[in-house]
């Protein structure tokens, strides 16, 4: 697993965010705080951190940082659209 690719991820999430322009407003309630949760915390920062700092989690494999990635990537669709439903 390469962490470029979990930057470009972030990069590209904000920029999908940024272009939503009015459904942005749908996102500032349960559904923001989920993505956030979700999508940047551990489908983002959590793969990134087991990635860079191998030695702090030593019992955790490149298997569990994939599983977080694409964990991630659900909660990211799920928000997407149940978020669309309510504008």
């Amino acid at each position: 697993m390469d962490a470029s690719f979990l930057i470009l991820e972030f990069i590209v999430l904000v920029i999908v965010v940024i272009s939503f322009g009015p459904i942005l407003q749908a996102w500032l309630n349960a559904w923001g705080l989920l993505l956030f949760l979700g999508v940047v915390v551990l489908g983002m920062l959590l793969p990134l951190m087991l990635y860079w700092r191998r030695d702090w989690f030593a019992g955790c494999s490149a298997t569990t940082a994939a599983a977080l990635v694409l964990l991630g990537g659900f909660v990211l669709r799920l928000v997407i659209v149940f978020a669309a439903e309510g504008v």
